[in-house]
């Protein structure tokens, strides 16, 4: 199988469709499928979000990291105050465009399509994501933390291997908010991770 990667630059407000598919796959059952008017009105407002994995053969997408970059009362919110997911609830104006110095992360999601499970998508997916971010940071655009909530213990083990740890239990859903900074962040970086072990 051949792949090919694409950015948030080189996809459009269309090819979020696909990614709506993975969603209606992975999450339906879960209950965390989001409205497509959503991601599309956070999409506009900040392009730079997306990492998508597409077999060559078929244009089929067969995996997907959604990323933003938060304001500073986002991440608050993520991090300390909310007890709930956060999610597809997030308006475009609590994004932040990616900024010159440091900026706060959020995982919004990270799934693949089932049909690509033993295909090696999640490897390059992952590493694909840390090559942008790597872009990213050379130009300017510093990563100081990165945060993400895990709704399920395949999604938990992923966000281990990344090298994220589990800050604290989100009270009113059960969902785990995870975090990414300093040590972990700079073996993140490097691909310093523990895939395949």
């Amino acid at each position: 199988m051949s792949f090919k990667v694409l950015n948030g630059e080189e996809i459009d407000d269309k090819y979020l469709n696909k990614v709506m598919g993975i969603d209606e796959i992975v999450y339906a059952a879960d209950g965390y499928v989001g409205e497509l008017e959503n991601m599309i009105a956070r999409y506009e407002a900040e392009p730079r979000q997306f990492i998508c994995v597409e077999d060559e053969a078929n244009g089929r997408l067969a995996g997907y990291i959604n990323f933003i970059p938060c304001t500073d009362g986002l991440y608050q919110d993520i991090r300390y105050d909310t007890e709930i997911i956060r999610d597809d609830d997030i308006e475009p104006s609590e994004l932040q465009k990616w900024q010159q110095g440091d900026n706060n992360i959020f995982i919004i999601s990270i799934a693949t399509n089932p049909d690509y499970r033993d295909s090696g998508v999640i490897k390059i997916l992952t590493d694909a994501w840390i090559d942008y971010l790597n872009h990213m940071n050379d130009a300017g655009y510093g990563i100081k933390t990165i945060t993400a909530t895990a709704v399920s213990p395949d999604g938990k083990k992923a966000l281990k291997r990344l090298r994220f740890i589990d800050e604290r239990v989100l009270k009113e859903d059960g969902n785990v908010l995870f975090v990414c900074e300093g040590d972990g962040l700079r073996k993140l970086m490097a691909n310093d991770l523990d895939f395949g072990k």
